[in-house]
């Protein structure tokens, strides 16, 4: 059986299962209008918030620097939100996961550019708090968010493959998503992922700490 925490590529082929390794699709898709809620928001971004860090965080996602390489922006951009000095860069996550040196020279070769699993990857940054198999419920999104903590996740795609996003904030039944392929958006809790870029199912969440 894969494992559900990997990346693997966006094929046509159905997802088997929830423990595989990520990947990227082959080529951006616009944001579908339906997913740019930001109108939505009402009484102030994080309302209801009683986080000591602002709701949504002071996140940035990272821009994946290679096709494969979701979990290794996930991963740096939640090290670098606890030590913003760590210097930590997505090739050499990729070193040290693939066994490589030479993945900051070209991180483009076939021994650099692997779908991974995030979980090890977040591992190597020392920031995994835990792995849980499936959606978790919004209250528990809202209490990671609460203690200054981003949230990520796996997406199992519809036509096969997947990917890693982060959450960031959130506002009653919105959600502040960072992804590293196609950027930062806002997004109804309940429909996510069924409504995203294509739709997809969640499938492993992962909590962090510093």
């Amino acid at each position: 059986m894969l494992d559900p925490r990997h990346v693997v590529p966006n094929t046509p082929s159905p997802v088997k299962s929830t423990s595989e390794k990520w990947n990227m699709p082959a080529k951006k898709q616009p944001m579908p209008r339906s997913l740019k809620l930001r109108s939505m928001r009402k009484g102030g971004h994080g309302a209801g918030t009683t986080s000591v860090c602002g709701n949504p965080l002071a996140f940035t996602m990272q821009t994946q620097q290679q096709s494969q390489w979701c979990w290794a922006a996930v991963s740096v951009s939640v090290n670098l939100y606890y030590h913003p000095a760590s210097g930590q860069t997505q090739c050499a996550v990729a070193n040290t996961a693939m066994g490589q040196t030479t993945c900051c020279a070209d991180g483009s070769t076939a021994q650099c550019n692997q779908p991974w699993f995030l979980d090890q990857a977040l591992q190597i940054v020392a920031n995994l708090n835990a792995l849980t198999s499936g959606k978790i419920a919004l209250t528990s999104i809202k209490a990671e968010i609460n203690q200054c903590r981003p949230f990520c996740l796996r997406i199992a795609w519809n036509g096969g493959g997947g990917h890693f996003v982060t959450v960031y904030g959130y506002s009653r039944k919105l959600i502040d998503i960072g992804d590293p392929w196609y950027g930062n958006s806002i997004v109804s809790y309940d429909s996510f992922p069924s409504t995203y870029q294509g739709g997809g199912a969640w499938t492993d969440s992962y909590t962090t700490k510093a």
